[in-house]
């Protein structure tokens, strides 16, 4: 959708790939992840963006070895504040000494969230997957994924000493419409490290 404002409410499913696909973030192994260095890198960084900005909730998350795919919530600061969940991410994802799960009965589920289903309503159930070119607008899904893209760019340029490319250019979105649709991409994002040899990102030398 051409006119979408991307520092609004809402969710967003968002796909990220190192340049030319090249396995830079580690192995899948036995239906798992194993990150290495630069993997880690990706990881913690991506969970630090949704401890730096106060507006921004991080949901279902994973590293593959050339790509990332995770959901951003964009919600008023105060309904951030409010959400107690944790990352639903597997092991090798997971930041050191964080619990991992899908959140306890007492937690909010940022899918409960009204913004989400509002959503739902503006794009009148149109689909949206599109490759976007990060934007400047301040708070804005691509000024999130830009800055993110950016930090680990340097922080491995400092770890190798050599300044090549780490992220293939733009990155790929899908507004989530609903529950329903949210929960699905949960579930392909869960099952993506047993899914390795089968997707569509994976790794042909």
């Amino acid at each position: 959708m051409d006119n979408f404002d991307y520092s609004s409410c809402g969710g967003y499913y968002v796909t990220i790939c190192t340049a030319n696909r090249k396995p830079l973030f580690g192995e899948v192994s036995m239906d798992r992840t194993i990150l290495n260095e630069y993997g880690e890198i990706a990881r913690d960084e991506w969970f630090r963006t949704g401890d730096v900005r106060p507006n921004v909730a991080i949901d279902e998350f994973v590293v593959m070895p050339n790509h990332i795919h995770g959901i951003i919530m964009i919600m008023p600061d105060d309904d951030c504040r409010a959400l107690t969940m944790e990352p639903h991410v597997d092991n090798a994802n997971a930041r050191r000494g964080d619990p991992v799960g899908r959140p306890s009965s007492n937690d909010h589920d940022p899918a409960d969230h009204p913004c989400v289903e509002n959503v739902n309503v503006r794009l009148s159930g149109k689909r949206v997957n599109r490759r976007l070119t990060p934007t400047l607008v301040s708070g804005s899904l691509g000024a999130i994924i830009g800055q993110y893209k950016s930090v680990v760019t340097k922080r491995i340029w400092k770890l190798t000493g050599v300044k090549t490319p780490v992220w293939q250019r733009n990155y790929y979105e899908h507004v989530i419409r609903s529950v329903e649709d949210l929960n699905e991409i949960r579930k392909y994002i869960r099952e993506n490290p047993s899914n390795w040899k089968k997707d569509e990102y994976h790794f042909q030398s």
